[in-house]
């Protein structure tokens, strides 16, 4: 029984102290890009790819209306030319097939 015992309390700290952490989980640090919108630091949106010429369309957006803290992330679908972009946000790469 105490090894038992002891073996899950060894496996609980070590997941506890192997956790991620998320860069920027809050919102709070914003840059502003090329193009001219703001995009939250670490995270990938869709905005480098909506906002340009003719269709200047902002999927994600700052906001201060936020749970905690100064800052959130607002998304927003909205229609481009003929397909629906969906307002996200990603810590992973992603590639828009048109």
């Amino acid at each position: 029984m105490i090894k038992i015992f002891t073996v899950s309390i060894f496996f609980f700290f070590t997941i506890v102290v192997y956790s991620q952490n998320i860069p920027n989980n809050s919102f709070e640090e914003w840059y502003t890009a090329a193009e001219g919108h703001e995009d939250p630091v670490s995270w990938n949106t869709a905005n480098p790819t909506t906002n340009v010429m003719p269709i200047y369309k902002v999927t994600t957006e700052k906001t201060d209306d936020s749970y905690e803290g100064s800052y959130a992330a607002k998304l927003t679908s909205k229609t481009i030319l003929t397909f629906v972009a969906p307002g996200f946000i990603t810590l992973g790469d992603f590639d828009i097939d048109l």
